[in-house]
């Protein structure tokens, strides 16, 4: 409604500053994975890191194409992406993307407000516990890296089977997804999931995910 009160200049103006928004807060997202840590840290101090860590991508950016957005509209643009939250009381929690996804697990059962399934919140320090201990599970069996994506499932099982009773499970699915988007593609990639990604987003470009 508001865009319809600005003239043409100010709409293109607001539609790019939406757009470098979208970009950084996909651009942090993978660095808040890759370092959940700073999820604990006060609004000023995440503000710090956020404005050095995209003053030195802009920086080494020698064409300088890549916008700047203040870390407020990144903040926003954050919230609506939906995977990751970020409350203001309790931990952060990440909610997988339905790609690559098991259709059944992860899911929440349909309450009496809403009919369909859908994906739960996991903390994000449940994901990351169960995301170290795969990591030193596929360094005792660096067979199961790269392997189908069935055998890579049973050995995350045969993992969660050590710890029955000591802590809450998380799935399969959820622990992948969440290394992927921090960056550890060998970790949470089975054979044959980058061509299913291509496929998936053929004609979208994807970002490499770099730990800042």
């Amino acid at each position: 409604f508001l865009d319809c009160l600005l003239g043409p200049k100010q709409q293109q103006k607001a539609l790019r500053e939406r757009e470098a928004a979208r970009y950084w807060a996909n651009r942090w997202e993978e660095q808040l994975l890759a370092n959940p840590d700073w999820l604990e840290l006060e609004r000023a101090e995440m503000k710090e890191i956020f404005d050095n860590f995209q003053r030195a991508e802009m920086w080494a950016d020698t064409e300088k194409k890549m916008p700047k957005a203040h870390f407020s509209a990144m903040r926003h643009a954050l919230s609506r992406l939906g995977r990751l939250q970020i409350p203001k009381t309790g931990p952060a929690t990440f909610k997988e993307d339905a790609a690559g996804a098991d259709r059944t697990e992860s899911l929440e059962q349909p309450g009496p407000e809403w009919s369909e399934r859908k994906r739960k919140r996991i903390p994000i320090p449940a994901l990351r516990e169960w995301a170290d201990k795969w990591k030193e599970y596929c360094e005792a069996h660096p067979e199961l890296l790269g392997a189908e994506r069935e055998i890579m499932k049973a050995g995350f099982d045969e993992l969660q089977k050590d710890y029955v009773g000591e802590q809450a499970k998380v799935h399969f699915s959820a622990v992948m997804c969440f290394l992927r988007l921090s960056g550890r593609h060998e970790l949470g990639s089975w054979k044959g999931y980058e061509k299913c990604r291509e496929r998936s987003n053929a004609g979208a470009g994807e970002n490499e995910v770099e730990q800042f």
